[in-house]
């Protein structure tokens, strides 16, 4: 008659199993956190194996995705360096002339993760900030072990930040944006910047 986790899932226990003590502390789970609950469940065991993992993180986000709106106009590019790193570039409708650049990490423990994964978080950034935002697909562990990952995004970096009007950008308003180990990344890369005398960075997010 404990209360497991799972009970306090809305809609989900019954309360004939726990003591009064138990039943004062359930809660409602917010929504937003319900949706993650809904996607996870949906998305079946985690699996011990990379692969296993991987297979659970692309039905995982897969749920949790949505279509980018139509004032987005979204681009898959290739940065030329050694070796060449995939992007996608989301880029807002808005006024002509150059435009605030995110270079955005997406998360999932190094290991995890690609374009597609992140996708709806990385078009938010544009829809919510009218910056043009480039993700980068880094390669990941355990295949390509540290530092190949942060140097694919430091590449990209560079790259948008030495051609800006290839990119149709403003190099004085370039932020590094990331969540978990994306994060990570972009206070490596904002470290990195510091000390080597740029690219200046407008923004730091993690």
């Amino acid at each position: 008659g404990d209360c497991s986790s799972a009970s306090l899932k809305r809609g989900e226990g019954s309360r004939g199993g726990c003591t009064k003590d138990c039943e004062e502390t359930m809660v409602d789970i917010h929504r937003d956190m319900q949706v993650l609950i809904n996607a996870s469940a949906a998305a079946g065991p985690e699996g011990d194996t990379t692969e296993d993992k991987r297979a659970f993180w692309k039905a995982y986000t897969s749920a949790l995705n949505r279509p980018a709106p139509s004032s987005i106009a979204i681009e898959d590019q290739v940065v030329a360096s050694d070796p060449p790193v995939n992007v996608r570039v989301y880029r807002p409708e808005g006024p002509a002339g150059p435009c605030p650049c995110i270079i955005y990490m997406h998360g999932g423990g190094f290991m995890l993760g690609d374009l597609d994964s992140s996708d709806s978080i990385a078009w938010g950034f544009a829809e919510g900030t009218g910056a043009v935002v480039v993700s980068v697909d880094y390669r990941l562990t355990p295949e390509n072990p540290y530092p190949a990952g942060i140097e694919d995004c430091r590449a990209v970096l560079l790259a948008v930040a030495e051609n800006p009007d290839a990119w149709g950008i403003d190099p004085t308003r370039i932020a590094v944006a990331g969540d978990s180990a994306g994060g990570n990344f972009a206070a490596s890369l904002a470290l990195w910047a510091r000390d080597h005398g740029g690219p200046a960075l407008a923004c730091h997010v993690m």
